[in-house]
């Protein structure tokens, strides 16, 4: 969200191999699709501490070789986005394929430059 937005696809691994999200369902209350939604988006409103889950995210969910995943498309967004843990706030920006942390003095330089209105 704080770069230019992608998608993230759950239940491939590494390698492309689908593995589904069937052994999830066991980490959420409704055993399905609608279930594991219903948790990530909570997750993003707990964490993010910003109601941007109904702007920014869309999840679909996909039948592959008889197994769901998820595809989670993420919008960049046009304000900056901080992650809440407890006491800690961090600033991570998606870098090629890494993700970076920004301590303070770097995420000031990068929201100055980044999120600059004309």
């Amino acid at each position: 969200m704080n770069g230019q937005g992608g998608i993230l696809i759950v239940g491939v691994d590494r390698t492309g191999k689908v593995v589904g999200i069937s052994k999830d369902y066991s980490l959420v209350q409704n055993k399905n699709t609608d279930g594991f939604e219903r948790e990530l988006r909570n997750s993003v409103d707990k964490y993010l501490k910003q109601k941007i889950a109904d702007t920014l995210v869309n999840v679909k969910f996909h039948l592959v070789e008889r197994q769901h995943i998820c595809e989670v498309i993420v919008k960049p967004s046009s304000k900056p986005i901080v992650l809440y843990d407890g006491d800690m706030q961090e600033f991570y920006v998606r870098v090629g394929n890494s993700t970076k942390l920004y301590l303070a003095s770097a995420m000031i330089e990068y929201c100055q430059e980044r999120f600059k209105t004309s």
